[in-house]
């Protein structure tokens, strides 16, 4: 087994499930994370806890499509920048 495959026989006491992904993980093969978003963050407040566990390939999957979001985002914002300096938009 990989270190970073899902267990398929996981004990409850020992291991966490991924909040994204739903797989079950060792300690080790993830962290403790914040919340998303301002509903998750005010639902979690209300109960007490705020750190869910998530798995490695989930953070890298997360943190690779932000990534390409606001790559795109600035791409695009450059694009229309150079096109209305070139005065082919005004």
């Amino acid at each position: 087994m990989s270190a970073n495959e899902p267990l398929e026989m996981p004990d409850p006491d020992r291991h966490l499930i991924c909040r994204r992904c739903g797989q079950w993980f060792d300690a080790q093969q993830g962290a403790l994370v914040g919340p998303e978003g301002r509903f998750e963050r005010s639902y979690l407040l209300g109960t007490g806890t705020v750190l869910r566990f998530q798995c490695d390939r989930c953070t890298r999957i997360q943190r690779a499509t932000q990534a390409i979001i606001w790559g795109t985002l600035i791409g695009l914002l450059a694009l229309v920048w150079l096109l209305v300096s070139l005065g082919v938009i005004e």
